[in-house]
């Protein structure tokens, strides 16, 4: 995290305290983040960040800032801002999060909002491949929600996350795959959608079994395709389907696209990989 951040417009140093006790973000999870990429003064595909989170807020029934709604390019600027005051030249992230405004009881007396943006650096320009590949459990015990909320990044599903994460580093492994309460595999509890190559085709979770809707999520499809992979985005994964994949690897905005070695006793390939991480990289220029 970076020095200095933004709060509804102003800048402020990150050892200023600007937040209530009574933020409703602290208090129910009453917020959306989005995160961005950007690199070498780029800020990548902004316009559909900026959509994701305007719709998800429509579902949360939270009223956006009119910066966000109404001047787009105003609200740019600020995030181009922020990027200056904390002389983030390379690589790096924006997370922007909106919060609903309204007092500290559940029902918000007023309806309006407030919103945050921070910088994260990161020294990596481009998206690099993994060497190595991750080592990748199964967690169970605590089954994530599936529902248009979990869609976005909402706090629906993130003490499963936090949980499933916490049984990977227990495990010795790099990360952990979600269920569902219908027995279905979600996603990657830290590094994002999970995407299966089986032959000549692409299999990744249905929105409905309650993966994250983000960004890059297309934009691997759209790769894929390129590569002359058949994408089926509408089938249910199984664990039984997962071990007899060829290649498992998973992607999102923050974390970048890095494969699975190994799941359980199975070891997997990465041929595809390399070609849709280098078709990535080709979109983030």
């Amino acid at each position: 995290m970076d020095t200095h951040y933004i709060y509804n417009g102003f800048i402020y140093q990150h050892n200023e305290q600007k937040f209530s006790v009574s933020n409703r973000a602290l208090l129910f999870g009453d917020c959306v983040t989005e995160v961005i990429r950007a690199a070498q003064g780029k800020i990548f595909f902004f316009d559909q960040h900026i959509d994701n989170l305007l719709k998800a807020l429509e579902i949360l029934e939270i009223v956006p800032p009119k910066k966000i709604l109404l001047q787009r390019q105003l609200f740019l600027e600020e995030v181009t801002r922020i990027i200056n005051k904390n002389k983030l030249f390379k690589g790096l992230l924006i997370r922007i999060i909106v919060f609903r405004g309204g007092g500290s009881e559940l029902l918000p007396k007023i309806e309006d909002s407030e919103y945050v943006i921070e910088t994260f650096a990161d020294s990596a320009v481009e998206i690099l491949p993994s060497k190595t590949g991750m080592s990748m459990a199964f967690y169970d015990a605590l089954p994530a929600y599936a529902g248009v909320l979990s869609n976005y990044d909402t706090h629906v599903n993130k003490i499963a996350k936090i949980k499933a994460a916490k049984y990977a580093q227990e495990s010795k492994k790099q990360d952990a795959l979600l269920y569902n309460h219908s027995g279905k595999i979600v996603e990657a509890a830290i590094m994002g959608n999970v995407y299966v190559v089986k032959g000549q085709k692409i299999n990744t979770p249905p929105l409905v079994d309650g993966c994250f809707n983000d960004v890059m999520r297309g934009q691997i499809l759209q790769v894929a395709q390129e590569n002359g992979l058949e994408v089926d985005e509408n089938t249910s994964l199984t664990t039984e389907f997962l071990k007899q994949a060829d290649e498992i690897f998973t992607a999102s905005t923050a974390a970048g696209i890095n494969w699975v070695a190994a799941l359980d006793d199975k070891r997997f390939y990465h041929k595809y990989y390399d070609r849709i991480t280098k078709g990535i990289n080709q979109l983030y220029k």
